[in-house]
């Protein structure tokens, strides 16, 4: 009896799981129509249609997703839906692992890898919502993660094994070379995913190398396994690199000569170079009314796990109702709170509390992962955050959040209970239903919340955005803005156009006008060496493309690059204002043409 009440609570407990998955996924993809970022999502939109359209940054992601953006069409919401798609799988990789070398039954192992890839969609939860190296250093961080929890499998030889006859032992030996076989992919999955997180960002590539050789020193156990997994790392980043290379249609001499000139413009640029910091703990996001909630809620369900079946019921009710009132009163905007500083606290204290309160390891499971080896790996896992975030020009204690299917592995992997399994997911399930529900609300940051936007549909208009006639809901701004630079790029034919930005912050102006872009993807302003950077890279300019490159300026941009046409020998004297229109900052954008190019 007590078996088929414990096989009914499995059961329900990967049904709700499922639901959950399937409910973030939809409210997910319910907004990721919403609004267009011009400044970081407009360069990413200009590097994955053109990738040759700037030397002057350390970023190939470009090279790589540009097939991508090639199969949709340049489809922006398209690109969006596959990115959340590719986020999904990778963090739902990362579970399935992770219930692979616990041993899980099916319904404790669909119920992790259910949240796990639920999960994946945190580092998207914010802008921009289109792939960028963020998103191709997460997918890479989660490849080199499923590797590491696979390398702690039990190899086949270490398993204590009755005496054979001497005619069983051929197939012994066979099963062994597969079982080495096996033991290689690990390290196979560890190098590809290192190369594409580096792919995507060098400073998180470099911080996997670190964890490479610490995880490969915890991997205590037979020298065999050691082995096996060395060349599999040294396959795997091999692999990748020739691939990465297929992409970019060039040679290792190139890619050096890329980086190195990305690292330079960086370096002119300042305001970068403190990659590894400690930031301030954003306290006032760790107390805002729905991270209480959170704590509350996780709190409750977390003690009331540790009693009978009626208190443990009513208990994880009442963490769930906390969790899901506050829901509610966010939606509705009835609780303010600053959302990407909230992320931070929806997954460092619950998954505190709940290691503290209910991991057990019991020592009895033979096929379990040693010790050592178990408590290195979750070590790296605990670190993967930061390693994704480094180099992110933000509060790191903010941006690891997003990335907390990291911590809830970590987690899991302390635990071969499976009532203790299942307590974990869920507390960690409420964490994660409140984070994705307060993000979803904050895909289209300069909107009403969501339920306001809903009731007056006339503040929001779907409009093209894009050359290629992407289609996205924006405000009615945004969407006036979009239609007359349609109309600007029609009139005067921008198409493949060099346009010349002096503002600082509109390569999405660029890429809407359908001009390529002068010097690089974005002349950042607004930092020390804005100037010197910008100059650096637009005098490795043809001259002939500088005399005819149009001109984006706005004099009252706090980011503007003031001094770059005079210093370029080109006046203002020698544009004419073509257009002017408004950006959602609230200054004025203006469109200028050289005098020359109007046969004037």
């Amino acid at each position: 009896m007590g078996s088929e009440r414990s096989a009914t609570a499995s059961v329900t407990w990967s049904l709700a799981t499922a639901l959950m998955a399937v409910a973030t996924l939809a409210v997910h993809l319910s907004r990721v129509g919403w609004a267009l970022d011009r400044t970081d999502e407009g360069q990413y939109l200009l590097l994955l249609s053109d990738p040759e359209s700037s030397r002057r940054t350390v970023f190939l992601f470009g090279y790589v997703l540009h097939p991508i953006f090639s199969l949709v069409g340049g489809d922006i919401l398209a690109l969006r839906v596959i990115g959340a798609l590719i986020s999904v799988a990778a963090a739902g990789l990362l579970g399935w692992a992770t219930t692979r070398v616990l041993g899980l039954p099916r319904r404790e192992a669909w119920t992790v890898g259910g949240v796990a890839a639920a999960a994946g969609l945190g580092p998207l939860l914010y802008f921009p919502l289109t792939p960028s190296y963020n998103t191709l250093a997460f997918w890479g961080a989660c490849l080199w993660a499923t590797g590491l929890v696979l390398a702690l499998a039990q190899p086949a030889e270490a398993r204590p094994t009755e005496a054979r006859p001497a005619e069983a032992r051929p197939a012994e030996a066979r099963r062994a070379d597969r079982s080495t076989w096996r033991a290689v992919w690990p390290g196979v999955l560890m190098g590809l995913g290192g190369l594409v997180a580096g792919v995507g960002k060098v400073t998180t590539g470099l911080a996997l190398a670190v964890l490479t050789v610490v995880a490969l020193a915890g991997l205590v156990g037979p020298l065999r396994r050691r082995t096996a997994v060395l060349p599999g790392l040294v396959i795997g980043a091999v692999v990748t690199l020739m691939g990465v290379l297929l992409l970019v249609g060039h040679g290792p001499g190139w890619l050096v000569a890329f980086y190195r000139e990305g690292a330079r413009s960086v370096s002119l640029l300042q305001g970068h170079e403190h990659l590894v910091r400690w930031d301030a703990i954003p306290w006032d996001g760790l107390l805002s009314i729905p991270a209480i909630a959170v704590v509350v809620g996780a709190a409750v369900s977390a003690v009331a796990a540790r009693r009978g079946r009626g208190v443990r019921a009513v208990g994880t009710v009442a963490g769930m109702a906390v969790v899901g009132v506050t829901v509610i009163a966010f939606a509705t905007g009835h609780v303010p709170t600053n959302s990407p500083q909230m992320t931070a606290a929806l997954w460092w204290i619950p998954l505190s509390a709940v290691s503290l309160l209910l991991v057990r390891t019991p020592r009895d499971a033979q096929d379990a992962p040693s010790g050592a080896a178990r408590a290195v790996a979750v070590a790296c896992l605990v670190a993967l955050p930061l390693a994704y975030v480094v180099g992110t020009n933000g509060n790191y204690w903010v941006s690891q959040g997003r990335a907390g299917v990291f911590w809830f592995v970590a987690v899991v992997l302390l635990t071969r209970d499976r009532a203790v399994t299942r307590r974990i997911v869920t507390v960690t399930t409420a964490a994660l239903v409140l984070m994705v529900a307060v993000a979803a609300l904050g895909y289209a940051y300069r909107y009403e919340p969501v339920t306001r936007a809903w009731s007056h549909p006339a503040s929001t208009k779907v409009a093209v955005v894009s050359p290629e006639g992407a289609r996205l809901r924006v405000t009615a701004q945004d969407a006036e803005t979009s239609r007359a630079l349609a109309r600007l790029a029609r009139q005067h034919h921008l198409a493949g156009v060099p346009i010349l930005d002096v503002t600082g912050a509109s390569p999405g102006y660029i890429r809407q006008l359908g001009g390529t872009p002068v010097g690089s993807s974005w002349l950042l302003g607004g930092y020390p060496g804005s100037l010197d950077a910008a100059l650096a890279a637009v005098r490795a300019e043809n001259p002939q493309r500088l005399r005819e490159a149009w001109v984006l300026d706005a004099p009252d941009s706090p980011r503007r690059i003031a001094g770059l046409l005079p210093a370029l020998g080109r006046p203002l004297e020698d544009y004419e204002v073509v257009a002017t229109f408004r950006h959602h900052l609230g200054y004025n954008v203006r469109l200028l043409r050289p005098v020359d190019a109007s046969g004037q």
